[in-house]
């Protein structure tokens, strides 16, 4: 039997980033990859609107921008939501400095200015990985009109939902990158003050952890899904924890 996987993607709102990843995954998890649009703008109140849920027992993904997207899924107790993943993400803007009503400052052209590829490699991708890897990266996020992208960085900027982590009653799993540029580390710390039970794992990545770590983020998670989900699964497998990272419970 199968657990389907439903995974909200980052900012690039794309599944081609997520491939290797869900290639990864063992074949008892089916990943569903959600995409959003990147011709019009819509919120995360729209995307909740028109998400259809598995009407079996599920587990649930978020990436990065769809971190918030996740807690408050989570948070309204689906019937058959069994766990929860949070990937290199938040409950709150991971940058709180910046004034919530300056949010209004990120703008469709500064997507298109030629400097942007290279601040996206040395920001974003911290220079991790093949130039082929780095370039397929840029692309897909650029995919999205600007305008799209920059109403939703203006959204990550605005957004709080830490006040619905309590309510979430599944195991929860947090993945995070150690160098991650775009999402600080005290971002887990935010949501354990709430969340106290979140189990997490942290890997040597840049931000796209699922991108540039596809293998072991796969591997991690399906342990954490399979001990979640699975009854008597920790006595009756050995987990899959390996000294190439570390896990915090």
């Amino acid at each position: 039997m199968t657990l389907p996987l439903v995974i909200l993607p980052g900012l690039h709102g794309g599944s081609k980033l997520l491939d290797r990843f869900s290639d990864r995954l063992p074949d008892w998890i089916a990943p569903r990859v959600v995409t959003y649009p990147t011709d019009r703008i819509i919120t995360y109140d729209d995307i909740l609107a028109g998400l259809e849920l598995p009407d079996a027992p599920f587990a649930l993904l978020a990436e990065s921008y769809s971190g918030p997207l996740g807690v408050r899924i989570a948070a309204s107790r689906p019937t058959n939501l069994r766990a929860l993943v949070l990937t290199a993400t938040f409950a709150r803007s991971p940058h709180p400095w910046f004034p919530r009503w300056a949010a209004g400052a990120a703008r469709a052209w500064m997507f298109r200015l030629p400097i942007q590829q290279h601040a996206c490699r040395r920001l974003l991708l911290n220079d991790d990985g093949s130039c082929e890897q780095l370039d397929e990266g840029w692309r897909e996020l650029v995919r999205a009109d600007p305008d799209v992208l920059a109403a939703r960085i203006r959204e990550v900027l605005r957004v709080d939902v830490r006040r619905l982590l309590p309510e979430i009653q599944v195991p929860t799993f947090y993945l995070q990158a150690s160098r991650d540029r775009v999402v600080p580390g005290w971002a887990l710390r935010d949501i354990r003050q709430r969340l106290p039970q979140i189990e997490s794992v942290t890997l040597d990545s840049p931000h796209p952890i699922l991108q540039r770590r596809a293998a072991k983020s796969a591997a991690a998670i399906a342990d954490f899904l399979q001990r979640a989900t699975i009854p008597h699964s920790s006595a009756a497998t050995p987990s899959i924890r390996t000294p190439e990272y570390s896990a915090h419970e």
